[in-house]
């Protein structure tokens, strides 16, 4: 690596994934913007993902490694500590650019100046084993939008985010803590201090397999618990804090009624007017297989709440 700073320094996070971080490699190579560094956290692979990267033979790649497993948002800070650039974009390994990502996000960020700390990009969600399209999510939302993201993450994947590298510092980086969520936190600490921009258009692959499709459950209960916890403390968003505790109790009667009668109660006692937690109460006195199934059909039939736009001012 040469003492020549750069605009963008690209965090590659990877665990066992020698077979897909060349791919992830390879779409950051290809952009149409250049001025990059590309930093592969490494978190302790047990296969040949070193010899894939030094494979590349090229000096902006720089390869790190975990002596042990610290997890991915672990991996992220050690990139950002590392990092050279004014911007900080991340890639999941099993995930992979359109070629023009960098260069819309950078127009982007020349554009609004510091007072922006984030831009993200849309994505399309691909099943990893079929190749199938799962979904597409194209942003619109940008501007002040931390009441906005305390609802929920519209942002999305580590994948489809540039961020100011002054921004990612400022708050302390990832939160190595959190068992899930951590992107969410991760943003909603950002927007609490800077505003948002996007790219409103699909520059993301992201390949998502059955496990991630579903998700370990609990740990996602328990992410959500705690990130609701850490950002809802303020009388203001009181009823935001209840709403999230209700849809986390939602998904809580899926593995255990009592902890989910807990959790709702406590969603009630902050904000009443829940319709859709009083009715999954009910019917959770049914059995656990007919909750299960009522949920799933919520899940499908779910649109997205994130109608209105703010716009940068």
């Amino acid at each position: 690596m040469t003492d020549k700073s750069v605009t963008v320094s690209v965090i590659i996070p990877t665990y066992n994934r020698a077979h897909l971080v060349g791919r992830a490699i390879r779409s950051v190579l290809n952009q149409t913007y250049q001025d990059f560094e590309i930093i592969v956290v490494d978190d302790c692979s047990t296969d040949n993902t070193e010899e894939i990267v030094k494979g590349f033979n090229d000096h902006r790649i720089r390869y790190m490694r975990h002596d042990r497993n610290r997890g991915g948002s672990a991996a992220r800070n050690t990139g950002i500590k590392a990092s050279q650039g004014k911007y900080i974009a991340f890639l999941d390994s099993d995930d992979e650019w359109l070629p023009e990502k960098l260069e819309r996000q950078i127009e982007k960020a020349v554009c609004f100046g510091e007072e922006v700390g984030l831009i993200y990009a849309g994505e399309k969600v691909i099943e990893a084993e079929t190749g199938h399209c799962i979904a597409e999510k194209v942003p619109s939302l940008e501007g002040n939008v931390y009441s906005l993201l305390l609802e929920g993450d519209f942002i999305g994947s580590c994948s489809s985010v540039l961020v100011g590298k002054k921004a990612i510092e400022s708050i302390g980086g990832f939160d190595e803590q959190l068992v899930s969520r951590q992107d969410w936190d991760c943003w909603l600490r950002v927007a609490k201090n800077y505003k948002i921009a996007c790219v409103k258009a699909i520059m993301v692959l992201r390949y998502v397999g059955q496990s991630q499709i579903s998700g370990k459950l609990s740990r996602i209960v328990e992410g959500t618990k705690r990130v609701i916890d850490k950002h809802h403390h303020s009388a203001k968003y009181k009823k935001l804090y209840g709403r999230q505790l209700g849809m986390v109790a939602c998904m809580e009667l899926n593995i255990d009624k009592l902890s989910g009668w807990k959790t709702a109660i406590m969603a009630l006692k902050a904000y009443p007017f829940q319709p859709k937690l009083y009715f999954a109460l009910l019917t959770s006195i049914l059995g656990k297989k007919i909750y299960s199934a009522v949920y799933i059909s919520w899940k499908r039939m779910r649109k997205d709440i994130y109608i209105g736009k703010a716009k940068l001012q």
